[in-house]
């Protein structure tokens, strides 16, 4: 029987507790504005990390990402006024 060697063990207990994390692969938002941005989606900034991973999904048909985008625009606008008066869009 070989001798594990401490970085060994502590590895594999991690591993077994933890999950190994070369095996994951992260999801960010700057990688999600690349795929949007590859697709040619308009208004990828503004969206939401859930919107985009709704946009960037291979299921989706152009008439949802639309709406996605509309209602991702209509929230970012509101937030343009002055003192709680709403711009009319």
């Amino acid at each position: 029987m070989v001798a594990k060697t401490p970085k060994q063990a502590i590895s594999e207990l991690h591993d077994k507790y933890y999950g190994n994390k070369k095996e994951k692969i992260a999801v960010t938002v700057a990688s999600l504005h690349e795929k949007a941005k590859a697709r040619g989606i308009k208004y990828f900034r503004i969206l939401t990390k859930e919107e985009l991973l709704q946009v960037t999904a291979e299921s989706i048909n152009p008439q949802e990402i639309t709406a996605i985008t509309e209602s991702a625009k209509e929230r970012w606008k509101s937030g343009w006024g002055k003192k709680g008066r709403k711009v009319e869009a």
